[in-house]
Order: C-alpha cells, then structure tokens, then sequence
C-alpha cells in the first residue's frame, strides 16, 4: 500500500517530464507515511523495513519543502504574516530537513516587513547559531512514528 501511494500520480510519462511530488496535494504522501509507518511499527524486522524507513524520511522531506513552497507563494503575495506562519510550521515540524533553512529565511523575511524587532532578531539569531546550511535528514525512531488509524 505504501508503494502504491508513493508512486500514486506518475506513469509513463514522468521518464519524459518528471514532476515533483512537493508541488502536488500531499493527500497521497500523507497516506504512503501512514502505510510505512504501520508497516514499521507492525514488523519492525521486516526485509521492507528499512526502505520504509528511508522511504519515511525522503516523503517527511518533501512535506516540508511543499510547505516552503506555500509560504514563498504567500511571500509572492505579500502576505506577510501567512507567511511567517507557514514558514514557522515548517521549522517546528521538519526540523533538520532540506527546506528548514529557507523557511527560516523566509520567517525573517516577513518579520521585517512586518515591523517586528524582536522576531527578527531572535531569527537572525536562529539563523546565525544554527548551521541549517548542511542538508540533513532526520533521524526517524519507529517509537515516533504516528500510531496508524484504524478504520
């Protein structure tokens, strides 16, 4: 199932215009989560399990940066605080990914344009501290993984 809500929306025409699952509904990488998560957590011992796990990060990473993506479109728009709180989202759930860095960028971004002194500063200070430049993947524990639902 996990397989099949990984690869839900592509086919033979990807090998010619490949596309990005981070700018499409994230529906279907929600339910591969949930469906590698179960699997993980149902058989942790599993010949599949570790690339469920890898499977898990790649698809934790692409959240994030389709939240990214969304706070630039609202940066676009000069929506500033819908930004800053779609940026913060992205920073309090995917720590340690790809696009934490950015949406730091973007928080400070809006901060300014906003007028807020003290959001600035504290996020330059993130910024500055935090060496988000490296790009990273976390570490995912079946113990952290959401308990699946049951139907």
């Amino acid at each position: 199932k996990g397989v099949a809500n990984f690869n839900r929306g592509s086919g033979f025409m990807d090998s010619w215009f490949p596309r990005d699952i981070a700018q499409h509904d994230s529906k279907t990488m929600q339910d591969a989560i949930h469906n590698f998560s179960t699997l993980i957590r149902k058989f942790p011992d599993s010949r599949y399990a570790g690339d469920a796990y890898q499977r898990l990060i790649y698809l934790r990473n692409k959240l994030a940066e389709q939240e990214t993506l969304v706070a630039e479109y609202y940066i676009k728009r000069e929506a500033w605080l819908a930004a800053a709180k779609r940026a913060q989202y992205t920073v309090e759930h995917y720590p340690k990914t790809p696009a934490s860095r950015r949406a730091l960028e973007i928080m400070l971004q809006a901060y300014e344009a906003l007028n807020l002194p003290n959001l600035v500063a504290d996020t330059r200070s993130l910024l500055s501290t935090n060496n988000i430049n490296t790009v990273q993947t976390a570490e995912i524990k079946p113990e952290a993984l959401p308990a699946p639902v049951i139907n």
